[in-house]
């Protein structure tokens, strides 16, 4: 696929569907921690809607969107970087989200009080922003095609 857009966005849904099942699967273990959807919530919405079904819908889509605009970053990282190393560059832009939004949206927002007493919370959005990463790089990798039309 030749167009980056495309192809990042793609990936980054993807990737945010297997993130998604992988908190699923650790809050099922009994771990409890903020998840990304419950922060996409508490962005748009006030506390006591975070948890309801609303909440829960605006949380996920917030999510996704957020996959998506982090595959298209690490497609473009990739497009004018090369493929080489695409593991680490998928890593490298997954420390820049990171940073970015727990780092400094959250607390822009003032949405960063909850989490920082709360170190698996902050753990957890390290993984999944490492999960992020491997997998958009990983399937812009192997099905992008970054050469140039004359």
């Amino acid at each position: 696929m030749r167009d980056t857009i495309t192809i990042g966005t793609i990936a980054g849904c993807i990737s945010s569907a297997v993130m998604t099942l992988v908190i699923l699967i650790v809050r099922w273990m009994g771990f409890q921690f903020i998840t990304t959807w419950e922060t996409a919530a508490a962005i748009f919405l006030n506390p006591e809607l975070v948890h309801t079904p609303v909440g829960y819908l605006i949380g996920f889509i917030g999510q996704f969107i957020l996959g998506a605009t982090f595959g298209i970053a690490v497609a473009y990282t990739l497009r004018f970087t090369g493929k080489d190393y695409y593991i680490l560059k998928g890593i490298g832009v997954g420390a820049m989200y990171w940073m970015g939004t727990v780092g400094f949206f959250m607390h822009l927002l003032h949405i960063a009080i909850e989490g920082r007493g709360d170190p698996l919370s902050n753990i957890m959005a390290v993984i999944e922003f490492n999960i992020l990463g491997i997998i958009n790089a990983g399937i812009i990798a192997k099905y992008a095609d970054f050469r140039k039309i004359r």
